[in-house]
């Protein structure tokens, strides 16, 4: 069964991951398996998945709670992060160098692939972050967060304060179920918002 999946950003590839803890991925155009990178540790299944911007490398996060960074050019290139005391419930990536995971006691928590090691870690919501999403062009450095209340957030990054410290505006219950899905609309200032109640803002 396919448990996750992300596209890169220029929409020529998608990367899955199985149930089984096996990773594919495929060209769009032609639906074909074009590379299989490995499977997880003990094969355990995986639950989220997430290309970099540099659509070299990617992060998965394991039905173990296991986050692994990899490279698409080199199965053997793997980096098992520093793992996060408590469930991650949802991964973005944000730029070339940052993942961002929102976790199940409701953190948000950036990790610097450069240097290897959790640069920040935020108490964003009340309840568990369902959902985290970053601005796909990168430059303007925003990115939404959403919870299991309902409550949604955009937040600014600014290189010249900690990451995570400037919150733009908080949305409280915008639906009083949790938060399922969040997509920037290209070219564009609007957030697209689903929600568990299978309503769309």
């Amino acid at each position: 069964m396919v448990t996750a999946i992300d596209i890169t950003l220029n929409g020529k590839l998608a990367l899955t991951g199985s149930s089984s803890g096996t990773l594919s991925l495929m060209n769009l155009d032609s639906f074909e398996v074009v590379q299989t990178p490995g499977k997880t540790e003990a094969g355990v299944g995986i639950r989220l998945v997430c290309i970099l911007s540099d659509q070299a490398r990617f992060v998965f996060v394991d039905m173990a709670n296991r986050v692994e960074l990899r490279n698409f050019n080199n199965k053997d290139a793997e980096l098992l992060l520093d793992q996060p005391a408590v469930k991650v419930t949802c991964i973005t990536t944000h730029g070339v160098d940052y993942v961002l995971l929102g976790c199940e006691n409701g953190e948000l928590v950036l990790f610097n692939l450069h240097v290897k090691q959790y640069k920040y870690k935020y108490q964003a919501h009340s309840e568990a972050v369902s959902q985290v999403k970053s601005d796909p062009a990168g430059v303007i450095h925003f990115f939404v967060s959403g919870s299991a209340s309902g409550c949604v957030k955009l937040w600014y990054v600014s290189k010249t304060v900690p990451p995570l410290s400037s919150q733009i505006w908080s949305h409280d219950n915008v639906y009083p179920h949790s938060i399922t899905a969040l997509a920037f609309v290209p070219h564009s200032e609007d957030i697209v918002i689903g929600s568990f109640d299978n309503k769309v803002c």
